[in-house]
């Protein structure tokens, strides 16, 4: 088995959690500088997964996982929504108006919870 085949395997008993996550955080998105729940949120799950956790520029989060000698990863995502009425009709569509994650970047929401889900790994 390959190392990517590990990680995806790893990632299945993660999903639900992984899935709830993004729609949490597309019902409550936040524009640049404003993501301070989104933020908290991150923080949590990486506290939770044993990172220690720094905020930065504001809403930003640094979270650094220990873990001896060895290569050094690093994961990033970006948080913020776009100001832009959402139209999709889903289940868990943006609750507050006029702002959504349409930025495509990992399909918004999806880069945090993505990276919170690798890094439990």
């Amino acid at each position: 088995m390959s190392i990517v085949d590990t990680v995806l395997a790893g990632l299945d008993p993660e999903l639900d959690g992984l899935m709830e996550t993004y729609k949490q955080l597309h019902r409550h998105p936040a524009l640049a500088f404003q993501e301070h729940e989104t933020s908290k949120l991150v923080a949590d799950k990486l506290a939770v997964c044993g990172y220690s956790v720094q905020h930065i520029g504001g809403t930003g989060v640094v979270g650094v996982l220990v873990n001896g000698d060895g290569p050094t990863g690093l994961s990033r995502a970006d948080m913020d929504a776009l100001p832009v009425t959402e139209g999709t009709g889903l289940p868990y569509a943006s609750e507050v108006d006029g702002v959504m994650h349409a930025c495509g970047h990992l399909v918004g929401e999806g880069a945090p919870s993505f990276t919170a889900g690798v890094n439990r790994l």
